[in-house]
Protein backbone atom coordinates (compact mmCIF):
# COMPACT_ATOMS: atom_id res chain seq x y z
CA UNK A 1 0.00 0.00 0.00
CA UNK A 2 2.70 2.61 -1.18
CA UNK A 3 0.52 5.49 -2.27
CA UNK A 4 -1.41 5.28 1.58
CA UNK A 5 1.95 4.52 3.55
CA UNK A 6 3.59 8.00 1.59
CA UNK A 7 0.47 10.09 2.46
CA UNK A 8 0.32 9.03 6.21
CA UNK A 9 4.34 9.56 5.81
CA UNK A 10 4.10 12.69 4.24
CA UNK A 11 1.54 14.32 7.52
CA UNK A 12 3.49 12.90 10.04
CA UNK A 13 7.34 14.22 8.53
CA UNK A 14 4.94 17.62 7.97
CA UNK A 15 4.70 17.87 11.99
CA UNK A 16 7.97 15.61 12.83
CA UNK A 17 10.03 16.30 9.85
CA UNK A 18 13.46 15.29 12.34
CA UNK A 19 11.10 11.81 12.59
CA UNK A 20 14.68 9.40 11.81
CA UNK A 21 12.57 6.17 10.90
CA UNK A 22 9.88 7.64 9.21
CA UNK A 23 12.65 9.02 6.28
CA UNK A 24 13.70 5.85 6.01
CA UNK A 25 9.84 4.22 5.58
CA UNK A 26 8.72 6.87 3.31
CA UNK A 27 11.78 6.38 1.19
CA UNK A 28 11.17 2.82 0.96
CA UNK A 29 7.53 3.56 -0.18
CA UNK A 30 8.89 6.02 -2.81
CA UNK A 31 11.17 3.25 -4.24
CA UNK A 32 8.17 0.72 -3.93
CA UNK A 33 6.12 3.34 -6.09
CA UNK A 34 8.76 3.81 -8.90
CA UNK A 35 9.52 7.07 -7.57
CA UNK A 36 13.32 6.76 -7.25
CA UNK A 37 14.35 10.17 -7.04
CA UNK A 38 12.21 11.37 -3.92
CA UNK A 39 13.18 7.95 -2.57
CA UNK A 40 16.65 8.91 -2.79
CA UNK A 41 15.93 12.31 -1.03
CA UNK A 42 14.51 11.04 1.94
CA UNK A 43 17.31 8.12 2.23
CA UNK A 44 20.04 10.96 2.36
CA UNK A 45 17.98 13.20 5.06
CA UNK A 46 17.77 9.50 6.88
CA UNK A 47 21.28 9.28 7.01
CA UNK A 48 21.73 12.75 7.33
CA UNK A 49 19.90 12.49 10.56
CA UNK A 50 21.37 9.09 12.15
CA UNK A 51 24.70 11.46 12.10
CA UNK A 52 23.41 14.15 13.60
CA UNK A 53 21.59 12.27 16.24
CA UNK A 54 24.23 10.43 16.96
CA UNK A 55 22.76 7.33 16.32
CA UNK A 56 24.17 3.95 15.35
CA UNK A 57 24.82 3.85 11.69
CA UNK A 58 25.39 0.62 11.49
CA UNK A 59 21.97 -0.51 11.83
CA UNK A 60 21.67 1.94 8.42
CA UNK A 61 20.49 -1.00 6.25
CA UNK A 62 22.49 -2.09 3.11
CA UNK A 63 19.75 -1.06 0.97
CA UNK A 64 19.74 2.29 1.67
CA UNK A 65 23.34 2.87 0.41
CA UNK A 66 23.35 0.25 -2.53
CA UNK A 67 19.71 2.63 -4.15
CA UNK A 68 20.98 6.17 -3.33
CA UNK A 69 24.44 4.99 -5.77
CA UNK A 70 22.04 3.75 -8.38
CA UNK A 71 20.56 7.17 -9.18
CA UNK A 72 23.27 9.72 -10.74
CA UNK A 73 23.32 12.80 -8.81
CA UNK A 74 25.67 16.24 -8.38
CA UNK A 75 26.54 17.75 -5.20
CA UNK A 76 25.82 21.53 -5.10
CA UNK A 77 29.75 22.69 -3.53
CA UNK A 78 28.22 26.00 -2.33
CA UNK A 79 26.01 24.04 0.62
CA UNK A 80 26.94 20.61 -0.07
CA UNK A 81 23.21 19.54 -1.18
CA UNK A 82 22.79 16.95 -3.38
CA UNK A 83 20.50 16.26 -6.52
CA UNK A 84 19.14 13.66 -8.44
CA UNK A 85 19.94 14.24 -12.29
CA UNK A 86 18.36 13.16 -15.31
CA UNK A 87 19.07 12.66 -19.08
CA UNK A 88 16.50 13.27 -21.38
CA UNK A 89 16.99 13.24 -24.99
CA UNK A 90 20.32 15.41 -25.36
CA UNK A 91 19.92 17.11 -22.38
CA UNK A 92 21.03 16.75 -18.60
CA UNK A 93 18.47 18.48 -15.80
CA UNK A 94 18.31 18.20 -12.53
CA UNK A 95 15.81 15.90 -11.41
CA UNK A 96 14.58 18.65 -8.68
CA UNK A 97 13.92 21.95 -7.57
CA UNK A 98 16.51 24.08 -6.74
CA UNK A 99 16.96 24.51 -2.92
CA UNK A 100 19.67 26.75 -2.89
CA UNK A 101 19.65 29.76 -0.32
CA UNK A 102 20.24 33.12 -2.26
CA UNK A 103 18.32 36.49 -3.10
CA UNK A 104 14.95 36.88 -2.62
CA UNK A 105 14.24 33.19 -2.22
CA UNK A 106 12.41 31.72 0.15
CA UNK A 107 10.59 28.52 1.48
CA UNK A 108 6.78 27.97 0.76
CA UNK A 109 4.85 29.61 3.50
CA UNK A 110 8.48 30.16 5.09
CA UNK A 111 8.13 26.46 6.70
CA UNK A 112 11.50 24.47 5.99
CA UNK A 113 9.61 21.38 5.43
CA UNK A 114 8.17 22.76 2.01
CA UNK A 115 11.75 23.50 1.17
CA UNK A 116 12.58 20.26 1.48
CA UNK A 117 9.87 18.89 -0.19
CA UNK A 118 9.48 21.37 -2.91
CA UNK A 119 12.76 23.28 -3.30
CA UNK A 120 12.98 27.21 -2.63
CA UNK A 121 10.92 29.73 -4.79
CA UNK A 122 13.02 32.48 -6.46
CA UNK A 123 11.87 35.69 -8.18
CA UNK A 124 12.96 36.18 -11.31
CA UNK A 125 16.55 37.84 -10.80
CA UNK A 126 17.91 35.35 -8.57
CA UNK A 127 16.57 33.03 -10.30
CA UNK A 128 18.81 34.05 -13.47
CA UNK A 129 22.27 33.31 -11.00
CA UNK A 130 20.95 30.62 -8.93
CA UNK A 131 22.62 27.76 -10.65
CA UNK A 132 25.56 26.58 -9.53
CA UNK A 133 28.62 26.52 -11.43
CA UNK A 134 27.99 24.11 -14.67
CA UNK A 135 24.57 24.49 -14.72
CA UNK A 136 22.00 27.46 -15.72
CA UNK A 137 18.35 28.29 -15.61
CA UNK A 138 17.47 27.15 -18.59
CA UNK A 139 16.23 29.32 -21.75
CA UNK A 140 12.86 29.32 -23.09
CA UNK A 141 14.41 27.40 -26.56
CA UNK A 142 15.54 24.38 -23.76
CA UNK A 143 11.98 23.99 -21.99
CA UNK A 144 10.88 23.43 -25.56
CA UNK A 145 13.15 21.30 -26.65
CA UNK A 146 12.48 19.10 -23.64
CA UNK A 147 8.69 19.43 -24.70
CA UNK A 148 9.00 18.17 -28.18
CA UNK A 149 11.65 15.33 -26.80
CA UNK A 150 8.76 13.61 -24.26
CA UNK A 151 6.06 13.96 -27.23
CA UNK A 152 4.63 17.34 -26.30
CA UNK A 153 1.94 19.04 -28.84
CA UNK A 154 2.39 22.68 -28.99
CA UNK A 155 -1.51 24.35 -29.59
CA UNK A 156 -3.16 27.20 -29.30
CA UNK A 157 -6.10 28.06 -27.07
CA UNK A 158 -7.17 31.62 -27.73
CA UNK A 159 -10.67 30.23 -28.60
CA UNK A 160 -10.86 28.47 -25.28
CA UNK A 161 -9.86 31.51 -23.17
CA UNK A 162 -10.28 34.50 -24.60
CA UNK A 163 -6.49 36.78 -24.68
CA UNK A 164 -5.10 33.29 -25.57
CA UNK A 165 -1.49 31.32 -24.49
CA UNK A 166 0.31 28.40 -25.73
CA UNK A 167 0.09 25.13 -23.93
CA UNK A 168 2.31 22.02 -24.67
CA UNK A 169 -0.06 18.98 -25.13
CA UNK A 170 0.38 15.56 -22.90
CA UNK A 171 3.67 17.37 -21.82
CA UNK A 172 2.31 17.58 -18.00
CA UNK A 173 1.19 14.35 -17.79
CA UNK A 174 4.37 12.66 -18.81
CA UNK A 175 6.49 14.82 -16.59
CA UNK A 176 4.74 15.37 -13.50
CA UNK A 177 5.53 13.15 -10.23
CA UNK A 178 3.53 9.70 -9.69
CA UNK A 179 2.65 11.23 -6.36
CA UNK A 180 2.42 14.90 -4.48
CA UNK A 181 -0.69 16.27 -6.90
CA UNK A 182 -4.13 17.08 -5.82
CA UNK A 183 -6.97 14.77 -7.22
CA UNK A 184 -9.91 16.45 -9.29
CA UNK A 185 -13.47 15.04 -10.28
CA UNK A 186 -12.73 11.36 -10.31
CA UNK A 187 -9.20 11.09 -11.84
CA UNK A 188 -5.41 11.63 -9.93
CA UNK A 189 -3.49 14.84 -10.64
CA UNK A 190 -0.33 12.78 -10.56
CA UNK A 191 1.43 12.14 -13.95
CA UNK A 192 3.27 9.04 -14.96
CA UNK A 193 7.20 10.62 -14.68
CA UNK A 194 7.99 8.59 -17.77
CA UNK A 195 11.35 10.09 -18.09
CA UNK A 196 12.32 10.87 -14.03
CA UNK A 197 11.66 14.79 -14.31
CA UNK A 198 9.75 14.26 -11.57
CA UNK A 199 8.13 17.81 -11.53
CA UNK A 200 6.47 19.00 -8.21
CA UNK A 201 3.45 21.34 -7.68
CA UNK A 202 5.55 23.77 -5.35
CA UNK A 203 3.31 26.66 -5.67
CA UNK A 204 3.73 30.32 -5.86
CA UNK A 205 4.43 33.68 -4.13
CA UNK A 206 3.79 37.49 -5.26
CA UNK A 207 6.59 38.31 -2.28
CA UNK A 208 4.00 38.57 0.51
CA UNK A 209 1.30 35.39 -0.30
CA UNK A 210 1.50 32.21 -1.15
CA UNK A 211 -0.83 29.60 -3.24
CA UNK A 212 -1.17 26.51 -4.95
CA UNK A 213 1.21 24.27 -3.15
CA UNK A 214 -0.24 20.93 -3.66
CA UNK A 215 -2.09 21.93 -6.98
CA UNK A 216 0.08 24.09 -9.22
CA UNK A 217 3.94 24.28 -9.97
CA UNK A 218 5.49 27.00 -12.10
CA UNK A 219 9.62 26.87 -13.34
CA UNK A 220 11.40 30.54 -14.17
CA UNK A 221 12.92 30.44 -17.82
CA UNK A 222 15.83 33.10 -18.14
CA UNK A 223 13.98 34.40 -21.17
CA UNK A 224 11.98 37.78 -20.60
CA UNK A 225 8.96 39.00 -22.23
CA UNK A 226 9.67 41.22 -25.22
CA UNK A 227 6.61 42.81 -25.28
CA UNK A 228 6.91 44.30 -21.41
CA UNK A 229 10.24 43.84 -19.58
CA UNK A 230 8.46 43.65 -16.10
CA UNK A 231 7.52 40.19 -17.01
CA UNK A 232 9.49 37.13 -17.34
CA UNK A 233 8.65 33.81 -19.27
CA UNK A 234 7.43 30.51 -17.35
CA UNK A 235 6.53 27.38 -17.42
CA UNK A 236 4.14 26.17 -15.47
CA UNK A 237 1.54 23.03 -14.71
CA UNK A 238 -1.65 22.26 -12.88
CA UNK A 239 -3.26 19.16 -11.00
CA UNK A 240 -6.59 18.87 -13.50
CA UNK A 241 -4.79 19.32 -16.60
CA UNK A 242 -1.62 17.13 -18.70
CA UNK A 243 -0.26 20.28 -20.07
CA UNK A 244 2.65 22.27 -19.77
CA UNK A 245 1.65 26.46 -20.61
CA UNK A 246 3.69 28.85 -21.53
CA UNK A 247 3.06 31.52 -18.52
CA UNK A 248 4.62 35.70 -18.55
CA UNK A 249 4.93 36.21 -14.44
CA UNK A 250 5.89 39.79 -12.39
CA UNK A 251 9.55 39.29 -11.97
CA UNK A 252 8.57 39.76 -8.36
CA UNK A 253 6.90 36.82 -8.40
CA UNK A 254 8.65 33.47 -6.68
CA UNK A 255 8.33 30.19 -8.87
CA UNK A 256 10.35 27.31 -8.71
CA UNK A 257 13.33 26.75 -10.67
CA UNK A 258 14.91 23.90 -12.18
CA UNK A 259 18.90 23.80 -13.46
CA UNK A 260 19.83 22.18 -16.98
CA UNK A 261 23.62 21.56 -17.07
CA UNK A 262 25.72 23.58 -19.61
Amino acid sequence: AYDAAIYLLDAVLEEYPQRVVAHLNIADAYWGNGERVKAKKHYAKYIRLMNDQNKDISKIPQHVYDRMESIPSFTDDRDGQQYAIVQIGEQTWMAENLNYETGESCCYHIEEFNCDKYGRLYDWKTAQNACPVGWHLPSTNEWDNLMRTVGGKRKHYSEKYGDGFWSWDNAGKILKSKSSWMDYEDRSGNGTDNYGFSALPGGFSDGEHFADVGSSGGWWTATVNNADKGFGQGRDMAYNNDNVRESMYYKYDELSVRCVLD
